[in-house]
């Protein structure tokens, strides 16, 4: 019942639940999943510029000593890897096992890694308790990671303990969607308050559960509403896709 199809439709997004019906906004703030077809109603924007933080790392994760001659694990939307990053001692990089490009280099006390390659500039961040970097710049939803081979290896999932991003959802009305204490969930508030924030769960690879302040994760019900009151670590029903 939690597993939600996320559709995107230009710069906005539609829900689509397990039973094949569209979450809705209400004019009068009610949310309702129970439309056929999508339409203004059923397209949600999300915002998460506000939200996250341009550094959501510890001030003190600085990338490891051997950066320089390392292998990384690249997954350019976040969960699928799709490509290897080489970091050459001369300061310069390889993408597979091509020529070498651009060039890498760290600042902010080895805290931040600028690098060049495939005509993009990046700049990451080191998560040094879960072995990932994470995209700052550019901006992507959601970010592009990469792991270091030879901790994470080459399939770098179990992702089950770590969030990565907070959003708010907002409807056709300019209302945010909002979860409250007693597990109910409406599209009313008009303001960014934290009730309005969730947290973007990676469960699985291209799967992700939407977990509210109060620790619990969003529900889609047969009968059309939705309920936020699943506690617990996701498993397979609270998956988002």
């Amino acid at each position: 019942w939690e597993r939600i199809t996320v559709e995107k439709v230009n710069d906005k997004y539609a829900f689509r639940s397990h039973h094949g019906k569209y979450m809705s906004a209400q004019p009068q703030g009610g949310l309702e999943v129970n439309r056929t077809n999508r339409d203004d109603w059923e397209l949600f924007r999300i915002i998460n510029k506000k939200l996250t933080p341009a550094r959501h790392r510890s001030s003190t994760d600085a990338f490891p000593s051997n950066i320089a001659g390392s292998t990384w694990t690249w997954a350019h939307n976040g969960t699928i890897p799709n490509g290897v990053v080489e970091f050459m001692p001369n300061g310069f990089m390889k993408w597979g096992n091509g020529r070498k490009q651009g060039k890498w280099k760290l600042s902010d006390g080895g805290r931040l890694l600028r690098a060049d390659f495939n005509d993009v500039k990046h700049e990451m961040e080191y998560i040094a308790g879960e072995k990932r970097a994470v995209l700052l710049s550019p901006e992507r939803l959601p970010p592009s990671q990469m792991w270091i081979q030879g901790d994470r290896g080459e399939s770098p999932f179990g992702f089950h303990n770590f969030s990565t991003l907070k959003i708010a959802l907002r409807g056709a009305h300019s209302t945010l969607m909002q979860a409250h204490s007693n597990s109910t969930v409406d599209c009313r508030q008009r303001d960014l308050i934290p009730d309005a924030v969730c947290d973007v769960i990676q469960c699985a690879p291209e799967y992700v559960a939407l977990r509210s302040r109060f620790g619990k994760f969003l529900s889609a019900q047969p009968n059309g509403t939705l309920m936020w009151d699943r506690e617990g670590a996701p498993n397979i029903w609270e998956y988002f896709k």
